[in-house]
């Protein structure tokens, strides 16, 4: 099971607002805010069925905690997609999650990206899913 199951519910708020809020990539406005992030940088981007792109990003984070947490790096596939309802899902999924390794099939791309080593100075991450 997931490690982490979520669900957040904003009254009187935009889907503008809330994406400045929540979005993860270069110039996001979280770099402003959270002390533990470093940096985000889209490594890949391509369109889906529904128009909408489905983004292969890196984050960079700080050393927390003294140093006692180290900086890590985390690789994730971020997507959305609105619900005929007019709701929206979004999702991230760790790319060397365990469960995503059965995605990667025969993918060449997606074995080299899962199999690439980390930066030097960052602990390897793997994100949810």
């Amino acid at each position: 099971p997931p490690l982490f199951v979520g669900v957040v519910t904003f009254d009187d708020v935009s889907l503008s607002e809330l994406r400045t809020l929540t979005a993860a990539g270069e110039g996001a406005a979280k770099l402003r805010f959270d002390p533990s992030l470093r940096s985000f940088e889209t490594r890949l981007t391509f369109m889906t069925p529904w128009g909408l792109p489905i983004k292969y990003v890196r984050t960079h984070t700080r050393p927390v905690l003294f140093g006692l947490i180290s900086a890590r790096e985390v690789d994730t596939i971020c997507a959305e997609r609105q619900l005929p309802d007019g709701r929206w899902l979004e999702g991230g999924f760790g790319i060397r999650s365990p469960r995503m390794a059965r995605f990667c099939g025969d993918s060449s791309r997606l074995r080299e990206l899962r199999e690439e080593p980390s930066t030097p100075g960052m602990v390897r991450a793997i994100d949810y899913l």
